[in-house]
C-alpha cells in the first residue's frame, strides 16, 4: 500500500465506552495503515489523547482504535459516551 500524505483526520464513531477502555470506529481514509500514530479528540474537547489501532478491515473499509478513557480525565469522560440501545 502507499501512503500518499503524512497527515490524516477524520471523524469517528464512539462505539463503545467503559471506564477501562473506549473504542471508535473510523473509515479507512482516516487510518490508512495499521503502525499509525493516531491522536484523537472529543466533541470538540480541547484535549488530545493518544490511541492505538487494533483492527483494520480490508473489504469493509472502516478501522477500530481504542483509547485509555482514563487519560480525558473525569470531564472529558462525560463527554464521550457510546450510544446504549434500549429494549
Amino acid at each position: 500500500m502507499v501512503v500518499y500524505a503524512r497527515h490524516f483526520s477524520g471523524t469517528g464513531v464512539v462505539v463503545y465506552h467503559s471506564e477501562t477502555m473506549g473504542i471508535v470506529a473510523v473509515d479507512r481514509n482516516t487510518v490508512s495503515i495499521f503502525v499509525s500514530d493516531v491522536m484523537l479528540a472529543f466533541a470538540a474537547y480541547p484535549v488530545e489523547i493518544l490511541g492505538e489501532v487494533v483492527f483494520l478491515h480490508l473489504v469493509q473499509n472502516y478501522a477500530l482504535i481504542v483509547y485509555d478513557p482514563m487519560a480525558l480525565g473525569p470531564s472529558g469522560a462525560a463527554a464521550a459516551r457510546a450510544i446504549v440501545l434500549k429494549k
